[in-house]
């Protein structure tokens, strides 16, 4: 008989340990981006190219362009139009970009030239749990600076015309 409540109270004792090992903040999937996040986008522009053109020789180098912006991440698109040119989206386990449906005038819209560098820094105000990140353009280029910053290139090659879209998957 003692060895049967031995037995018993042993059993108790594993099952209970069994519950807390599984507990359930140790279930939980953590995602690479965490919804209500604040995200800050800034842009900048470098081309050899573009700098011969009259209005744009600072662009030689790497020069900030544009509004730097910001949103809470949630399951609705963060950032519509930014610099009148593209719509990204975060989510938690994706960046998506979508370039305007209607073209603007001018020389913006066309295959991106050799030398040429579009950039955006994607800062968000805590750390985040992204590990690695890939993406569907060949011509896009992305990076983890930190785990509060991400960068995209966009290069020389890139389709640069209405309505094209790249997507940056990241775990």
């Amino acid at each position: 008989m003692r060895n049967l409540k031995t037995f018993t109270v042993g059993l108790f004792i594993a099952i209970s340990l069994g519950f807390v090992a599984c507990d359930k903040d140790d279930d939980q999937i953590t995602n690479p981006i965490e919804y209500g996040t604040i995200a800050t986008v800034r842009n900048s522009f470098e081309s050899a190219y573009f700098s011969t053109y009259p209005g744009f020789e600072a662009f030689v180098n790497e020069t900030p362009y544009g509004d730097t912006v910001s949103n809470a991440v949630t399951d609705a698109v963060e950032f519509t139009n930014y610099l009148g040119l593209y719509t990204i989206d975060i989510q938690n386990n994706s960046i998506s970009y979508k370039l305007a449906d209607i073209a603007p005038e001018g020389i913006m819209f066309r295959t991106i030239e050799p030398g040429t560098y579009d950039r955006y820094y994607i800062t968000f105000d805590k750390a985040q749990a992204f590990k690695s990140l890939s993406v569907d353009d060949e011509f896009v280029k992305v990076s983890i600076l930190s785990n509060t910053e991400i960068k995209v290139e966009i290069g020389e090659g890139y389709d640069f015309t209405s309505g094209h879209t790249f997507t940056i998957t990241l775990e």
